[in-house]
């Protein structure tokens, strides 16, 4: 069976959005990987995770969904993604009390306790306080996930799927990522919207499509690496619960997918349609496409990201030839 990306069929198909590429990701990705360079916990990691680490090319999937962002606003958000994801990739590696230790290391950088990357953590103070505040919550949180995830990697243990569901908003890390949205479109959503149901539901269920994207990619490589993250995967998860092999459970997670989809289009039309004043409307159609270029970034650089090199040719072929080339090369766009 070969494996393929039913988020990306879904979103050329049924809500489909363009792939847009920030026109500085040359630039600033020849910048952060400098930076990144100089990173303590980079320069500590192995050779082994250093080049699994490089091949992901973090860059392009931010210049991919920040693709307005200006030179600062994608500089930062590139720094602070690398140091988030090499953190995650080494936490990925360690037992649960070593991760606990690593993920405080990190958290205490952003709180300004210890100067752990502090030449890009304090950058995020041009954040408005609420919007700043609710991406350090996030942040927490996504601490407080990675390390309890360590814990049960050790116990080898199968979430049930409403747990898992919890915890992969938290491990994926995407929670952190869209609440960049207002920093790069300098604005500061009002709280009665934030707190709106819908609102809600807009940013948990971007958060679950980009968090289950890896499904047959993921798990095929853990398997073949005798991995025991395998079992944070959500193809696993279904597999356990349904009792059903990997064909079937692909067409499971397919049909969430597609739940979630419909859901997000409803949520949009729900928020939308709020009696708002003209500023605050225009802020939020910004938001949402702030979303939209996640949903579609993230499959863009699932394509070419050689963190799943495995896999990648056995995607579907959503884009196919010449085609292919010129929507997914960011030097093109």
């Amino acid at each position: 069976m070969s494996t393929r990306s039913p988020t990306l069929y879904m979103l050329q198909n049924t809500y489909p959005l363009p792939l847009l590429c920030n026109p500085l990701y040359d630039v600033v990705r020849e910048e952060s990987s400098r930076w990144l360079e100089a990173f303590s916990l980079y320069c500590s990691a192995s050779p082994r995770q250093k080049e699994i680490f490089r091949a992901a090319e973090f860059e392009l999937l931010i210049a991919y969904c920040y693709p307005t962002a200006d030179h600062e606003a994608l500089r930062t958000i590139c720094d602070w993604c690398n140091a988030a994801f090499l953190v995650d990739d080494i936490t990925d590696e360690q037992s649960g009390q070593d991760a606990a230790k690593t993920m405080q290391e990190y958290l205490d950088g952003l709180a300004g306790v210890q100067r752990v990357a502090s030449d890009v953590y304090k950058m995020f103070y041009e954040f408005g306080p609420k919007a700043f505040k609710r991406f350090l919550a996030s942040s927490y949180r996504t601490t407080a996930a990675t390390a309890l995830e360590a814990k049960r990697r050790e116990e080898n243990r199968i979430l049930a799927f409403d747990e898992y569901v919890e915890q992969r908003r938290h491990t994926s890390g995407v929670t952190p990522c869209l609440d960049f949205i207002e920093y790069v479109f300098n604005f500061e959503l009002p709280e009665d919207i934030v707190n709106h149901t819908s609102f809600r539901t807009l940013y948990d269920f971007t958060t679950d499509i980009v968090a289950w994207t890896n499904v047959g990619l993921g798990v095929t490589q853990a398997k073949e690496h005798g991995n025991t993250s395998v079992n944070t995967n959500i193809l696993t998860v279904i597999m356990n619960e349904k009792h059903v092999e990997l064909e079937e459970a692909m067409e499971l997670a397919t049909g969430l997918l597609e739940s979630r989809l419909s859901d997000l289009g409803r949520a949009k039309g729900v928020l939308l349609s709020l009696p708002l004043d003209g500023t605050t409307r225009a802020h939020l159609r910004q938001y949402i496409f702030g979303h939209e270029c996640w949903l579609v970034g993230n499959e863009g650089w699932h394509l070419q990201s050689g963190r799943y090199k495995a896999d990648r040719d056995k995607v579907n072929d959503a884009y196919t030839g010449q085609e292919q080339e010129n929507k997914l090369d960011c030097s093109k766009q």
